[in-house]
């Protein structure tokens, strides 16, 4: 599963095209608009894997643009839910500190964590259909993470693929040379990413 993760952005005879647009984009990204279609892309790249299709190539910007804008749409939804337990810490803390202290024990760090470990299966519903219901279908997103080929796959989407591009990225940048590659590393890194999510 890593191996051919790691191996899976090579089999499009049009990788570098590929690496070089989406490098292109993301150094555009200080634009903001880029930034959407690098997330559609990446949505675009799940869809892909699951459905058993070829390599994700940078066309249709349109589609990856609206996949984009509603995926992150999808990640401010969550993202408030979280600010608006960490509202009700504050608030308690202010009437009492212990009830702050156990809201943030009981239900922020739970909650963080949790809302980690789901990130993979919520993208993974999202991109299948593109619809944004079916990122909030609580019962179907923990019925995928609750398997041990989930568990696989989120270490490595979490830890194992950050640890290792981060490294890699990093030891890049010491060159100028390297500092070129950096951004299409990033965009083989989100096309792995892809990859392991859509295998789920």
């Amino acid at each position: 599963m890593f191996i051919d993760a790691l191996k899976y952005p090579l089999r499009s005879e049009n990788t570098l095209i590929t690496l070089t647009i989406g490098s292109l984009l993301l150094l555009a990204s200080i634009f903001i608009l880029p930034v959407f279609i690098l997330v559609g892309f990446l949505t675009r790249t799940v869809k892909n894997t699951s459905c058993g299709n070829k390599v994700t190539r940078f066309r249709d910007y349109k589609s990856l643009f609206v996949r984009g804008l509603k995926f992150s749409g999808v990640i401010i939804t969550y993202l408030l839910f979280f600010v608006f337990l960490m509202f009700l810490m504050a608030l308690s803390a202010e009437v009492h500190r212990i009830a702050g202290l156990m809201i943030f024990w009981i239900l922020i760090v739970p909650a963080y964590f949790g809302l980690m470990y789901l990130s993979p299966s919520i993208l993974y519903h999202f991109s299948k259909k593109g619809m944004i219901k079916d990122a909030f279908q609580i019962k179907k997103i923990l019925r995928t993470a609750y398997s041990l080929k989930y568990l696989k796959i989120a270490v490595l989407v979490l830890i194992v693929i950050p640890l290792l591009f981060g490294v890699l990225q990093a030891s890049l940048a010491v060159t100028i040379i390297g500092w070129i590659l950096v951004p299409a590393i990033i965009i083989y890194e989100l096309i792995v990413y892809g990859r392991l999510v859509g295998q789920m």
